[in-house]
């Protein structure tokens, strides 16, 4: 201490002892957090369709991809609801039949890639004269994701879906009906169910005696082969 003193009187330089410890840390810490940023911005939890409703999914029980799982409207319906149309004719066309199949293309992902392999939509009615409409459902396969919500739910967007809608009403046109994207909810369960609910369609390529808007509703049921329910969670793995 008297030495330190003397040194500091004297006006000549000091050496602490702690300063390069002090340096060194000054420099290692941002580094040591540039690598925990590094570290937490590659390791995103992966989710994937799981057949039991645990968080995480447990090994063995999620749905290896390429897995197709059928769906089918329930009661309600699939429902086209339309407005705007210049001649007045804005039919809600109303098909109690409608199937669809949708596959994951990756056992798990954030978000999980799939594809829309098949639609149908069959026995739709118009409720202008009650009469038969026809739905040709065009440019299959859609690129789809499903993305995890919370509580084994989750959304499914699906992309560029396109249909051509035509009614047997006097004087009304074919119009077709299509959407950048579409998104329902995933409803974790036994069976597990998805809706779309007043989905906003755009009326493309069409006559300009057809509709500007148009809304979709459909409720689908997922179902194995021989009808029995398909138990599907959206699950993060462990």
């Amino acid at each position: 201490m008297r030495t330190l003193q003397a040194s500091i009187s004297a006006g000549k330089p000091v050496h602490d002892p702690w300063v390069p410890l002090l340096r060194w840390i000054g420099l290692v810490a941002p580094l040591s957090l540039a690598l925990l940023a590094l570290v937490g911005a590659g390791s995103a939890v992966a989710d994937t369709l799981c057949d039991e409703n645990t968080n995480p999914c447990p090994t063995g029980h999620e749905y290896a991809a390429p897995k197709d799982f059928d769906a089918s409207v329930d009661a309600n319906g699939a429902v086209l609801e339309t407005d705007g149309s210049p001649i007045f004719i804005n039919p809600t066309v109303t098909c109690t039949e409608s199937e669809a199949t949708v596959r994951n293309t990756e056992t798990s992902d954030d978000p999980i890639e799939g594809q829309v392999t098949a639609l149908t939509f069959d026995d739709c009615t118009n409720d202008v004269n009650g009469q038969a409409c026809d739905v040709d459902v065009q440019n299959l396969n859609y690129d789809g994701v499903v993305a995890a919500t919370s509580g084994g739910d989750g959304t499914l967007t699906v992309y560029n879906p396109r249909a051509e809608v035509d009614c047997d009403i006097p004087l009304a046109p074919v119009c077709t009906y299509s959407a950048e994207s579409v998104t329902g909810d995933v409803h974790g369960g036994d069976p597990a169910w998805i809706t779309f609910d007043q989905v906003p369609l755009d009326i493309v390529d069409s006559s300009f005696l057809c509709p500007t808007e148009a809304t979709w509703t459909a409720t689908y049921v997922l179902h194995d082969d021989n009808g029995n329910p398909t138990a599907v969670w959206v699950e993060p793995l462990p």
